[in-house]
């Protein structure tokens, strides 16, 4: 959708702009498919406990469902990510000193105070992860080649020895972790490495890295002080490389950050964020913001990334000026399909469809009053909906909350169960998203 956020300075209402240019609707839907490598076996030593219960820490299977719902809500449903395998392995992949860790070695060295010897081992070079053991073992190439998987995601206990992403297959490139070579996989094979002692905003983050590296490999450069900035460079900006004139920011430093981790950083900043909700036309007014954008540090690292997560184009069609899709998203999940397409729109062998008048019309004006809301919100369209549907996600992008069936030009939103926090909407018309935005509840 081409729509620009305008803010009121007292939040009393919330507005939907559509400029002159062409509008882009959503890319059609990618699904990602993910074969799990589960790390958390019985340890014969501690009674069969697993190791998340031995330690008290998260239950990575409940982990991987909300890493997945999250993805889908917060690439605004251009993502369907699914659990396609899970290999609940009884061994590790981790060698120390070339030899594998087993249940017990691997429980031992983590009830050591201080975790001295893992963090000896992982320092100087003498413990690894064996990519192409855990490949072979699961025949993932294969599967990767088939398109029975898009990726990999190891969920084990800490220093396990992978890194937070990396890549096999021809041509892989580096995302945030070295190329793994001497595979038989033809495709790109995404790998990522996760922990289940920390929780859904350290999962996030090591996908951000991912994000991140691959839109360098994408753009070829990632420099705050070219001289004609890329389109991901743009994004990327914050206050202290481009005062008061940021963009979105990047993992480690939100637009008003000065300093790394800035995610409650009050002092505001003036912004052009607001206008990637509209990309790939860049134009529109600053708006100044500070971390109150995504509830500070409420949900620790989680707002913040979800905030930026849901700045992030998601678009059809390429952008006139640099030729790259406008659906980011798609070279972070299938970069080998995303350049095709890519070029499949720039050799014009596939059209490209702009947002037809009468969409353009049902999000023309809309307005949410009040917001915040309290008890009720309503939200008044620009022309009559029928059969419509109305989504409501939290920060995290999970769906909490469902209207099916609307029809007429206004929509009552009763609060109901609604924590105090914000909220972001989706409204739909024929499996066709016609407007998203903020909500705030208190």
């Amino acid at each position: 959708m081409k729509l620009k956020i305008l803010f009121a300075a007292s939040f009393a209402f919330y507005k939907l702009n559509v400029t002159a240019q062409p509008a882009y609707p959503p890319a059609p839907v990618k699904n990602v498919k993910v074969a799990v490598v589960l790390q958390d076996p019985p340890i014969p030593s501690q009674n069969g406990m697993r190791f998340h219960e031995l330690f008290n820490w998260s239950d990575p299977l409940i982990l991987v469902e909300n890493l997945r719902d999250s993805l889908n809500g917060v690439s605004h449903g251009v993502l369907n990510y699914s659990i396609d395998y899970i290999y609940d392995d009884t061994l590790f992949f981790e060698r120390m000193g070339g030899v594998l860790l087993t249940r017990d070695s691997f429980a031992s060295l983590l009830l050591e105070p201080g975790w001295t010897t893992l963090h000896s081992s992982e320092q100087s070079g003498n413990s690894s992860f064996d990519y192409n053991m855990m490949i072979d073992y699961h025949n993932l190439c294969a599967k990767r080649d088939s398109n029975l998987i898009n990726e990999v995601w190891v969920y084990g206990p800490p220093i396990n020895g992978s890194w937070e992403s990396c890549m096999a297959g021809s041509n892989a490139f580096w995302i945030n972790g070295p190329v793994i070579t001497g595979t038989t996989c033809s495709d790109l094979l995404p790998i990522m490495g996760l922990n289940y002692e920390r929780g859904l905003d350290m999962a996030m983050h090591s996908y951000g890295h991912r994000v991140e590296n691959t839109m360098l490999h994408v753009y070829g450069r990632w420099s705050y002080t070219a001289a004609n900035p890329n389109n991901w460079e743009r994004f990327s900006s914050y206050d202290a490389v481009w005062p008061d004139s940021a963009h979105c920011g990047n993992v480690h430093f939100p637009p008003n950050a000065l300093n790394d981790y800035e995610v409650a950083n009050t002092n505001f900043t003036t912004t052009y964020a607001d206008q990637w909700l509209n990309y790939p036309v860049l134009t529109g007014n600053q708006r100044s913001i500070n971390c109150t954008e995504w509830n500070c540090d409420a949900e620790g690292e989680l707002g913040h990334l979800s905030w930026w997560y849901r700045h992030f184009p998601y678009f059809d069609c390429t952008n006139p000026n640099d030729l790259k899709l406008n659906n980011w998203w798609h070279y972070v999940v299938d970069y080998n399909e995303a350049v095709a397409t890519q070029n499949a729109f720039n050799n014009n062998s596939v059209s490209c469809n702009l947002l037809s008048v009468e969409d353009l019309n049902y999000s023309k004006d809309i307005i949410l009053s009040p917001n915040p809301f309290t008890t009720q919100t309503s939200f008044a369209l620009g022309k009559e909906v029928k059969n419509a549907c109305l989504k409501i996600y939290n920060i995290f992008g999970q769906e909490i909350k469902e209207m099916k069936n609307i029809t007429g030009q206004k929509i009552n939103l009763n609060r109901e169960n609604l924590s105090n926090g914000i909220y972001f909407y989706k409204l739909m018309l024929e499996n066709r998203v016609i407007a998203t935005g903020k909500l705030i509840a208190e």
